[in-house]
């Protein structure tokens, strides 16, 4: 809606250094970009220059929600089709840390600078174990062990564990308690037979007796 001014590739493409180096020549070697944010990642891209466009290219670029997007162009292609392509475009923080993890990977052949790089990660490690033991830890591990608690309570282990205590307790309740009661109900019913004994002892006795006196 506003113009711009802007110098054709013909006057810029004119102009030296002192060095006899071209205008264009230098623009296209810087390697890092910002670039407006056009809506989509696409168009954003988009907005490199063809002279511009490479292998190895960074551009940077803010999205509305301010959303920082730092990227490299991999591919050799340079048309529009292949320049905006995700697939063609590596987030910087990915290709930093292949670059990262390349480097650890040959520490051995630094031992000086692994040792370093070792004391740290365990220093930094254990800060970081530590403050989430203070943090979380306690209350990690108490939901965790009533997480566990009520899974083996629900489970047939838990049931059979219970089924098996309760029958000891009651064979152990049967021998300390029933037995006694048993055995003195059986004494008593002893004593009962018994004394029913003598009773119809007596009796047939006085019986015989009252027999005897009538005949004679």
């Amino acid at each position: 809606t506003e113009r711009q001014n802007f110098f054709p590739i013909s006057v810029v493409q004119a102009i030296f250094d002192k060095t006899g180096i071209r205008l264009d020549a230098i623009i296209s070697s810087f390697n890092y970009l910002f670039l407006p944010w056009k809506g989509t990642k696409e168009a954003t891209r988009l907005q490199v220059v063809g002279l511009m466009r490479r292998k190895s290219l960074v551009v940077c670029y803010r999205d509305l929600d301010d959303n920082i997007t730092i990227e490299m162009y991999n591919s050799n292609e340079r048309g529009n089709d292949e320049w905006k392509k995700d697939d063609n475009w590596k987030d910087f923080a990915d290709w930093l840390l292949e670059i990262i993890i390349g480097i650890l990977g040959s520490l051995d052949k630094y031992p000086d600078i692994k040792e370093q790089i070792t004391n740290i990660i365990n220093k930094i490690s254990k800060e970081i174990i530590d403050n989430w033991l203070e943090e979380y830890a306690n209350t990690t591990i108490e939901n965790k062990v009533v997480e566990l608690f009520n899974s083996y309570i629900a489970g047939s282990d838990f049931k059979e564990l219970i089924t098996n205590i309760i029958n000891q307790a009651v064979s152990d309740n049967l021998d300390t308690n029933l037995q006694p009661a048993v055995d003195e109900a059986m004494n008593k019913l002893q004593e009962y037979v018994q004394a029913n004994e003598r009773v119809v002892a007596n009796a047939l006795s006085s019986h015989e007796e009252d027999i005897l006196n009538l005949k004679s």
